[in-house]
């Protein structure tokens, strides 16, 4: 798989010059193909004969376990960075959530920052949540869903949950 991740767009050419305490630098994104580039290879497989890719989202999936790193590259994927996992785990230098995605993008990752909106309460997430869904079709990428992500990143530790991996998370 790491063969084909040097092509995806949305990741920075270099990592930043910097570590966890414990010399670890992670985060957690998501891999995709824009739908224009998704129609586009389409067509440029049926111009080969080929049959056409189902969907974008698994298009995508399957070309990150493609064995061939040329056929991974021609489906233009790209990658949207989401959570810099030290943040979430020991609150890092970012008090926020917003924070994070910032300093991702900072260092180069591509984020979805433009479809991120802060809102304060239950009925303003439930708004938006709403507003994103109506807008779907308009997006340059296929959704399925959204996240609700708390912005204080000290918040979630002190918050009963089953799984660390989905602390402070509502889909």
């Amino acid at each position: 798989m790491t063969h084909n991740i040097k092509g995806i767009s949305g990741l920075p050419a270099r990592l930043p010059a910097m570590a966890g305490a414990d010399g670890v630098f992670s985060v957690r994104g998501e891999v995709y193909i824009a739908l224009a580039d998704f129609q586009a290879v389409n067509a440029a497989r049926a111009q080969h004969g080929l049959e056409p890719l189902s969907n974008a989202r698994n298009a995508a999936v399957g070309s990150l376990r493609h064995s061939d790193p040329a056929e991974s590259a021609r489906r233009k994927l790209s990658f949207a960075a989401f959570e810099w996992i030290q943040q979430w785990h020991t609150g890092g230098h970012c008090g926020t959530q917003a924070d994070a995605v910032q300093q991702l993008a900072s260092w180069g990752f591509a984020t979805l920052q433009p479809y991120s909106k802060k809102v304060t309460g239950i009925d303003q997430a439930i708004e938006a949540g709403a507003q994103l869904l109506q807008q779907r079709s308009t997006l340059p990428f296929q959704i399925d869903g959204y996240v609700l992500k708390l912005n204080n990143l000290q918040v979630p530790s002190r918050m009963p949950h089953v799984s660390s991996k989905n602390a402070g998370l509502c889909t």
